[in-house]
């Protein structure tokens, strides 16, 4: 018994001996938040509620200390959708109500400015080991000097968005939509598809928190790095167009619109989102994001939409540590 804890003891004591000979070794290889892997590539999967789920590209560079470019692609795909009105789609099967695409396609372009860009010190965290007794299991770090960057950047940019819409959801009292064979326009209760795209404008402003810290000891090099944003983004219409043409039976192989959708002014939409990736490191990313696009629907609700999205994050270009 006596040797048992006498062991035990020794061990303790050479895990210290270890550890603070570890600290000692610790050596800070890179702190300029500043100098960063300057090309991003996150490949994740978008999953966005009664839109659909697709993959999601962003490529995001920085030409400059105080400007990011960036280029987000979304591909939401869905299945099948319910009876009503579809529009004529230069007569392919894809959009009959069996087999029609509620998804789309969405591109945008942002540049972001760094209006407010400082550098804060701060102690960050470097894991050492893992130390166990007979009931825990502990890890062992130390703290050592580094620095964040704090930005407030404004955005602004451009975005394309294709989509089969749903033009009178939750619409009660009926849709107006003119009717080819009577030559006027008619109330209907059924629902109205049609394609749209609309060019858009982004404004908006980010918080962003980067930092890009590394060590190097005994258990090899180690970084603790950041690239996290947040954004309120407002998205103002454009130009926008539709197929006009609507039918009503799916079964019509000639697809003759039996109605057209008449023009509707387009409704500005938003976004709030947040964004995570790390600045230098290859490792995962995730975002949510929360708004409403822009749309011609009746109702004002019928853009809402919320998004998920995770993948791997890829970092490339080079570094300068410190020598």
């Amino acid at each position: 018994m006596k040797f048992g804890k006498s062991l035990r003891l020794i061990l303790g004591i050479l895990m210290l001996v270890l550890v603070l000979e570890a600290k000692a070794q610790i050596k800070l290889i890179h702190s300029d938040a500043d100098d960063i892997k300057k090309h991003n590539v996150s490949i994740m999967m978008s999953v966005r509620p009664l839109i659909g789920i697709g993959p999601q590209l962003r490529y995001t560079y920085y030409p400059a200390s105080r400007i990011r470019l960036l280029y987000n692609f979304y591909y939401p795909m869905v299945g099948k959708a319910e009876n009503g009105y579809y529009s004529d789609y230069s007569k392919r099967d894809v959009y009959r109500p069996d087999a029609k695409r509620k998804g789309g396609m969405i591109h945008e372009f942002e540049l972001d400015f760094h209006l407010i860009d400082f550098h804060k010190k701060k102690y960050i965290n470097v894991a050492l080991a893992w130390g166990a007794t007979a009931n825990t299991r502990t890890l062992d770090y130390t703290t050592v000097p580094g620095e964040v960057r704090r930005i407030l950047a404004f955005t602004g940019g451009t975005q394309y968005i294709k989509r089969n819409e749903l033009l009178n959801g939750r619409v009660n009292y009926g849709y107006e939509v003119y009717n080819i064979s009577s030559a006027s326009n008619e109330f209907i209760r059924e629902k109205v598809y049609t394609n749209t795209s609309y060019l858009n404008m982004l404004f908006g402003f980010k918080f962003k928190s980067i930092s890009a810290n590394g060590t190097k000891s005994n258990y090899g090099v180690k970084y603790n790095d950041m690239h996290l944003e947040t954004y309120a983004t407002l998205i103002v219409p454009v130009a926008h167009q539709f197929q006009a043409g609507v039918f009503k039976d799916p079964y019509d192989y000639d697809l003759t619109p039996s109605h057209n959708v008449l023009d509707r002014k387009v409704k500005p939409g938003f976004k709030f989102g947040i964004f995570h990736r790390n600045s230098i490191k290859n490792y995962w990313s995730i975002g949510a994001e929360i708004g409403r696009y822009p749309t011609m629907a009746a109702k004002v609700g019928a853009g809402m939409f919320f998004n998920l999205s995770m993948g791997l994050s890829l970092n490339f270009g080079k570094i300068k540590p410190i020598d």
